[in-house]
């Protein structure tokens, strides 16, 4: 790609329209923002031409790369039919991709799949779950820990930044201290603590920091 394919706003015109059209809270990277305009496989590019390799996948992933011919194919062969519906409905997609994602399954037992939006509704769902299985209101949580940008996964979480703003939060978190190297050994004794001194509807952990 080069810079005169691309025939839209520059950065600095994304830029001062984001300041004036976007939420303050809209983070970005950099003192001089990029605008990354068009993705290929492993490399994006930005407003003026310039090839990046993407070692990041995006702010989660892109597990197959942008723009994936294949991807692209199958995207496209569905919006010609259908572009959205709702479950209560039937489609065949749904169903033959919950089976497909069972099959992937440890356990035959592990075969009902609820689809949702994103991680942080999809964390919103499982305390739902565990707080309505069990009775129990509370949950336990790794200190430090991110789960979302929702009200209850951010009360779930336990970085500061969040919950200070946000509180009292939506239900009570007994927080663990994170997994040190060569110290996890204490993260097992706080939760064996923590067990014994109150119930919890679920422990809910991110594994990496």
């Amino acid at each position: 790609m080069s810079a005169s394919q691309y025939a839209d706003l520059s950065a600095e015109e994304i830029l001062a329209l984001r300041k004036e059209y976007l939420m303050p809270n809209h983070a970005m990277y950099y003192k001089k923002p990029i605008a990354i305009v068009e993705g290929k496989m492993q490399f994006l590019y930005d407003s003026t031409g310039k090839e990046y390799l993407d070692a990041i996948g995006g702010i989660v992933t892109v597990s197959v790369g942008h723009c994936h011919p294949y991807v692209i194919e199958k995207t496209k062969d569905q919006i010609d039919k259908i572009q959205h519906t709702t479950c209560l409905y039937l489609h065949p997609n749904i169903v033959k991709f919950a089976k497909l994602l069972a099959s992937k399954m440890p356990s035959p037992d592990l075969k009902q799949t609820f689809f949702t939006n994103s991680g942080s509704e999809s964390n919103e769902l499982a305390i739902l779950m565990a707080r309505l299985y069990s009775g129990v209101p509370d949950i336990l949580a790794l200190r430090n820990a991110y789960h979302g940008d929702t009200v209850g996964t951010m009360s779930a979480g336990a970085r500061g930044v969040f919950n200070s703003a946000y509180e009292p939060l939506l239900f009570e978190v007994g927080r663990i201290p994170f997994p040190k190297a060569g110290h996890e050994q204490a993260t097992l004794d706080a939760l064996e603590v923590a067990c014994s001194q109150k119930e919890a509807a679920a422990f809910i952990c991110e594994p990496m920091p």
